[in-house]
């Protein structure tokens, strides 16, 4: 009897043993598939309640009966603190086998107009680090310092090398700050924010300013009319020209590129438009339309001015390490305007005046540093440098080389073979195919061979813009939307924070060379004069009173038609990211509203 109920008793202890397996591994498999579909979430930026829409339950049961969704709460507090701990961990082990860190910051207001900083690390691949909620604190110099040093200390600030941000006084005075803390630290400006400064100090002349505002008002005249944009479309399309018009945007000054491209590419489409019988024009829109001798020459004029540093800012915007092409970029952009501002619809004391502030902004554009990339660039080796500014560049190095601990008798030994091509560059196999990679990698090949790759890496993987940051921005508004407007600032925070940089992670490379847009492929010349005009001439003659019936005239007050467009509040120019429009790619510019 006593054997009976041992047997029972051990069968019933395996039996319970086998429940609780079963019942454990189905706790872990649900809480996988929960942080599963919690990521999914997260990450595409689905609104946290589609796991309470009935429609959603429903599917889930048809493809999984036992498994039970999460509720919107557990999503939003467990599993989104879950995913970020697990987010920051692999970011914290990453940066922690970097040697060389730069850090880029940067403010904005999100929705509700509270103050964030957002913190990124670049090595030289961005990573989203940081985002700190400023509440009641000022923005001023010594707590903008604290903050970056804060962040420094997590990742030790011996490995730190460049910090950037946006030209604003009080981040200028900040960065003197941190770098009279740590005296290695190396500050610059965002040389796109500079480029993009560049660009309004032309658009500020007036004869410019009066230019632009006819652009303007050709643009919106087609746009807040719903005949002429119907009609305008149909033209297009017959001519086989799908191109929309574009305004640009009201702090974007580099997109009044776009705007002149789009214009000019629909060159025979406005002129079409303006001879048409269907509809009448006022006649100062249709001279102007008309007038090749003077408006689209300037139309032309105005591209090739901006196009260079659009152009520039636009690559420089990328994630790449592009610090060692700023220095010759910058120079031949002062060359090209040098060159065309004379035939540019500016006053000759305009001309002076652009003149004199690209000048200024060059200056204050390049440090040292960007002397040092440039000598350091393989490729060239620093031809274009003159003698002071071959002296600045290598008493950088032997600086940056002196902060690092080396040897530095040793690097100027490696200096000077490496400028003559002596010792171990003697050999021919080094600069193969030196054209076809980047610096940094180049010199990454050759670390452990000499001390001076270890210098060249710490400098060429420095950041030239601060357009990391300005895509965290991006990532922000698109959570923290208006229609979501219910989550709190730090759960937005979060979110954003996981979502940025899993973007970042899983981005698919993309070269610089081959990235052309569809705004880039708009600003060669699609209309001749001389054909043109015999093509409308036709035209108008087969809509002739003799051999067609006479079109019913529509009249349109231009000035008081009624609209369902406010062009005065939105732009059909994408400020998504960057200070040009840079990430536009080809999507359709006219379907993105300005943020």
């Amino acid at each position: 009897m006593l054997y009976v109920i041992n047997v029972i008793l051990i069968k019933n202890y395996q039996f319970l043993h086998f429940l609780h397996l079963r019942l454990t591994g189905f706790t872990l498999l649900q809480e996988q598939l929960n942080q599963a579909l919690a990521k999914a979430i997260l990450i595409s930026g689905s609104p946290l309640s589609l796991v309470e829409h009935p429609l959603w339950i429903s599917f889930f049961k048809e493809i999984r009966p036992s498994y039970t969704l999460p509720t919107r709460k557990r999503i939003s507090c467990t599993c989104l603190d879950a995913e970020f701990n697990s987010v920051q961990s692999e970011i914290k082990e990453e940066l922690h086998n970097s040697k060389n860190l730069h850090l880029q910051c940067d403010g904005w207001s999100n929705i509700r107009n509270e103050s964030i900083i957002n913190f990124v690390v670049t090595t030289p691949e961005p990573r989203f680090v940081d985002f700190i909620i400023t509440k009641e604190n000022r923005h001023d110099a010594q707590y903008l310092s604290e903050q970056m040093k804060i962040v420094m200390e997590k990742y030790d600030t011996e490995k730190f090398f460049v910090v950037i941000g946006d030209n604003a006084a009080n981040m200028r005075a900040a960065f003197r700050v941190l770098s009279e803390t740590f005296q290695h630290i190396v500050p610059l400006g965002c040389i796109a924010h500079l480029l993009h400064l560049l660009c309004n100090d032309i658009l500020n002349c007036d004869s410019v300013k009066l230019f632009l505002g006819q652009v303007t008002d050709i643009v919106k005249t087609i746009k807040k009319s719903h005949l002429l944009q119907a009609l305008f479309t149909r033209i297009g399309k017959e001519k086989n020209i799908n191109i929309s018009l574009k305004l640009a945007g009201k702090t974007r000054w580099g997109s009044h590129l776009f705007s002149l491209q789009s214009l000019y590419a629909n060159k025979v489409v406005l002129q079409t438009l303006a001879v048409s019988d269907e509809i009448l024009v006022t006649t100062q829109l249709k001279n102007r339309l008309l007038d090749d001798a003077i408006f689209w020459v300037r139309v032309e004029k105005m591209i090739n001015i901006l196009k260079p540093i659009v152009d520039l800012i636009t690559k420089l915007e990328s994630n790449d390490p592009l610090i060692h092409l700023v220095h010759d970029e910058i120079n031949n952009i002062e060359a090209k305007l040098t060159e065309l501002l004379p035939e540019s619809p500016l006053q000759k004391a305009e001309e002076q005046k652009v003149l004199k502030k690209v000048s200024e902004r060059k200056q204050f554009a390049l440090g040292d540093i960007h002397l040092a990339a440039t000598l350091l660039n393989p490729s060239s080796q620093g031809c274009k440098l003159n003698c002071d500014e071959l002296m600045d560049a290598i008493q950088f190095i032997y600086n940056t080389a002196t902060n690092m601990k080396l040897d530095l008798p040793l690097v100027k030994t490696e200096l000077t073979d490496y400028r003559d091509r002596t010792g171990i560059w003697s050999k021919r196999f080094i600069w193969e195919g030196v054209d076809q990679i980047s610096p940094l990698l180049w010199w990454r090949g050759l670390r452990g061979t000499n001390s001076l790759a270890d210098v060249a890496v710490r400098i060429l993987s420095a950041p030239v813009t601060s357009a990391g940051t300005e895509r965290t921005f991006s990532t922000f508004s698109w959570i923290h939307s208006m229609k979501r407007n219910k989550l709190t600032t730090e759960r937005a925070s979060k979110i954003a924070y996981v979502a940025h940089n899993w973007k970042l992670k899983h981005k698919k490379p993309k070269s610089i060379k081959g990235s052309n847009s569809k705004v880039e492929n708009i600003s060669s010349p699609t209309f001749t004069p001389s054909t043109s005009n015999s093509t409308l001439g036709k035209k108008k003659n087969a809509d002739h009173p003799e051999n067609k019936k006479k079109k019913k005239l529509t009249a349109v007050n231009l000035e008081d038609e009624e609209t369902d467009t406010d062009t005065d509040s939105d732009s059909d120019i994408d400020e998504d990211i960057s200070y040009a429009d840079s990430s536009t790619g080809d999507e359709d510019l006219d379907e993105v509203n300005e943020d």
